[in-house]
């Protein structure tokens, strides 16, 4: 689940968009048949997020969970709007409930005309500032999005510029010519190197081509250029993977290490990513451990665990939960699972979360009896 979840908060190989609400206009106040979850309140950062779905897509729901990790980590309100109405999309909503984001559908079209008319392709995400809207595209790279608008780098000038060549890509793309995408993504990574949506478009033509060969220095390339980009990291391991590059998997983590020696928060999704996905035998039980208790002291607050208890948080428990079984210290992990379980507490992770708990228990038993 976690894989498929990180594999969509990178990219989505159909979300080539074209933008229709235009950067630095103002944002048009939502209009919704129905909510059936309500938006989070309480956050008073001046960015908010918009994202409009289809609930027939298959990776819908977890797209959506994707948003609540969002909403968690950077404490800014999102809210997504089913655009196929309320007959199609409760249903699926029902199923996965409970939501801790804002969900709603747009029966009537109204909010799907005013935001993206005439887009075809979702999720299709929107941010704004301050009722300023500053970037569309996809939500997969909100994220990084974020970061860049509140660390001051971000420019709609330059976003306006990219949004036209994205025209020129979706052009190529649908034309099928390899080379022009090649082209018009390179104009767009010159302007911005972590451009999601130019990335995956180069990877796609690169195999179309039969030069996946290439691929993984182009993504060792574009993470030097962007040293704290996550994300990105974690498609560059991905990829390895999917080659069966075992060394080159190694050598990505070895730089993840290096890179990232201090405890944040951000690092839980990667280090949980990598646990998770390492083949079998693959980290040795020191790295392992050194790897989930950093992104476990990430989340610390002043050396206390923090009182609002969210996604990050449990899967942060989980994530040392897992490495400490591995280890041989069941106690320890039973603790860190019992955590992870009261958080997840009313969620659609809760039986997967108390699953894991009883598995650690029978560890635990047997261990004692067989000594």
């Amino acid at each position: 689940m976690l894989k498929k979840l990180i594999l969509l908060l990178l990219f989505c190989t159909a979300g080539f968009l074209l933008p229709a609400i235009e950067t630095g206009k103002g944002m048009p106040a939502i209009r919704i048949s129905k909510w059936y979850t309500s938006p989070a309140s309480g956050m008073n950062d001046p960015l908010e997020c918009i994202v409009l779905f289809d609930a027939t897509a298959a990776d819908a729901v977890n797209m959506l969970r994707m948003l609540e990790t969002l909403q968690d980590e950077f404490q800014i309100p999102f809210k997504a709007v089913a655009v196929n109405g309320d007959r199609i999309a409760k249903p699926v909503i029902t199923a996965a409930a409970p939501f801790s984001i804002g969900i709603a559908a747009d029966s009537k079209m109204q909010t799907r005309n005013s935001l993206a008319e005439n887009e075809s392709l979702f999720p299709y995400a929107v941010l704004a500032r301050e009722g300023v809207v500053q970037w569309t595209g996809h939500p997969t790279e909100l994220e990084n999005v974020i970061a860049h608008i509140r660390s001051g780098k971000f420019s709609i000038s330059r976003q306006r510029k990219i949004e036209a060549m994205r025209k020129e890509l979706q052009m190529a793309i649908q034309s099928g010519l390899p080379l022009v995408v090649l082209s018009n993504a390179d104009k767009i990574l010159a302007l911005n190197s972590s451009d999601r949506i130019a990335i995956q478009a180069k990877i796609v033509a690169l195999n179309s081509m039969r030069r996946s060969a290439e691929i993984p220095d182009f993504i060792q390339k574009v993470c030097k250029e962007n040293p704290q980009d996550l994300r990105l990291r974690i498609l560059q391991m991905d990829l390895l993977l999917q080659q069966g590059n075992a060394e080159g998997f190694r050598l990505a983590v070895e730089d993840f290490n290096k890179d990232f020696s201090k405890p944040t928060a951000g690092l839980v999704t990667p280090v949980a990513y990598i646990i998770e996905n390492a083949p079998y035998g693959f980290l040795s039980p020191a790295f392992s451990k050194q790897l989930a208790q950093r992104a476990y002291d990430g989340i610390l607050v002043k050396g206390k665990l923090p009182d609002k208890k969210g996604t990050i948080h449990a899967v942060a428990c989980e994530t040392l939960a897992r490495v400490y079984a591995q280890n041989g210290n069941f106690a320890e992990a039973v603790k860190l699972q019992r955590t992870a379980l009261a958080i997840r507490k009313g969620s659609r992770q809760e039986k997967a979360a108390l699953q894991r708990l009883n598995y650690f228990i029978s560890l635990q038993k047997y261990n004692t009896k067989s000594k």
